[in-house]
C-alpha cells in the first residue's frame, strides 16, 4: 500500500503530460475515475489473496485494472496510441511493484533511483512549455 501513490501519481503524471504537452483534454473527473480504478486494484488483490494466493492475486488484479484503463484511456485520451501508452506505463509499473514487493531490501534503492529518473523525464518532456500560458488558455473566457 506504501507504493499506492507511486502508481497514482505516475498514471496523473502520464495524464497531465498528454493534456499540457500532447493536447489531449483531460477532465478533473476523468481524473478521479481513474484514480478510483488505480485503488481498486489494492481491494481486489487483497480479496483475490485470500483466495488463490499473492502471486495469482496480484496477476489477476493487474491485468484487470490495466485492461479496465488502457480501454479508458482510449477514450480520454481519444487515441488508441496515447492508450497504449498508458497500458504500457501501468504494466511497467505493477511489474516495478511486484520486484518492489518481493525485494524489500533494496526497494528503497531501486525505488529512489527510479523516482529521479521518473522526474528527469518529466523535466526533459516539459522543458519548452510555458506553464504561465497553459494556465491562461484553461482559464480564459469564452468567446461569442
Amino acid at each position: 500500500m506504501k507504493y499506492g501513490f507511486l502508481f497514482i501519481g505516475f498514471t496523473f503524471l502520464a495524464f497531465l503530460l498528454f493534456d499540457v504537452v500532447g493536447g489531449a483534454r483531460v477532465a478533473a473527473a476523468e481524473y478521479l475515475l481513474t484514480g478510483s480504478g488505480l485503488v481498486l486494484f489494492f481491494a481486489l488483490l487483497l480479496a483475490f489473496a485470500e483466495v488463490v494466493g499473492f502471486t495469482l492475486a496480484y496477476l489477476l488484479a493487474s491485468a484487470a485494472v490495466i485492461g479496465l484503463l488502457t480501454a479508458y484511456s482510449a477514450a480520454v485520451l481519444k487515441s488508441w496510441k496515447r492508450a497504449r501508452f498508458i497500458g504500457a506505463l501501468l504494466v511497467g509499473l505493477y511489474a516495478l511493484l511486484f520486484v518492489l514487493l518481493n525485494l524489500e531490501a533494496w526497494s528503497l534503492l531501486i525505488g529512489s533511483v527510479l523516482l529521479f529518473a521518473a522526474l528527469a523525464g518529466v523535466m526533459y518532456a516539459t522543458r519548452n512549455v510555458d506553464w504561465g500560458a497553459v494556465a491562461r488558455t484553461r482559464t480564459a473566457p469564452a468567446t461569442t
